[in-house]
């Protein structure tokens, strides 16, 4: 039990240790690894993924490579006027949501497991995959918990949250502050 206490928390502190962002001390320098992964969606069908480096009342800046050490970093420019939509998705969701998934469908699911157990009392083949004990039932339980929490956590991270554009400078504004507040970098 000790080691899978230590085990649990080992994990958990790796995963917090990955998921924390080093941030610039100015608005002037860009960070090095984005809080956020952005796409916009131009009125020419083209999409950009990029890492947005600044953004004015006119345009977004765009960053042409990922060399966030680079002083002289090339940027290319996206007019509001040819934005139909952005979207964003905070960094590590996914794996954050999986991750949250999976503990809950464990703890869900073993509880479950070992709350509903009964003794198998059939004749013959009946009891071929019945647990055999509520340790067992609370394995199994547990696995299939982890299962469901798995494809769960991976659909509702993978949702991207989106701001239609549509070309208007007034609506580009009006959701520009509401970026801001949120943290999404470049806004």
């Amino acid at each position: 039990m000790k080691n899978l206490a230590l085990l649990v928390l080992f994990t958990w502190s790796a995963f917090t240790l990955y998921a924390q962002v080093p941030t610039s001390t100015t608005d002037s320098v860009p960070q090095y690894r984005l809080p956020y992964k952005i796409w916009v969606q131009q009125r020419d069908s083209s999409l950009k993924r990029r890492g947005i480096y600044s953004t004015t009342d006119t345009s977004i800046l765009f960053l042409k490579t990922r060399n966030w050490f680079s002083v002289n970093t090339p940027t290319e420019e996206v007019l509001v006027k040819n934005i139909l939509s952005i979207e964003y998705r905070k960094r590590n969701k996914i794996g954050r949501y999986i991750r949250n998934g999976v503990l809950i469908g464990f703890g869900i699911g073993a509880t479950i497991g070992a709350a509903t157990y009964e003794p198998c009392d059939r004749p013959g083949w009946g009891c071929l995959f019945a647990p055999r004990s509520r340790v067992g039932a609370a394995g199994l339980g547990g696995y299939l918990g982890v299962v469901t929490g798995f494809w769960t956590g991976l659909i509702s991270g993978a949702i991207h949250e989106q701001i239609a554009i549509n070309g208007s400078p007034n609506s580009y504004q009006a959701q520009r502050e509401r970026l801001k507040k949120l943290g999404v970098t470049g806004f």
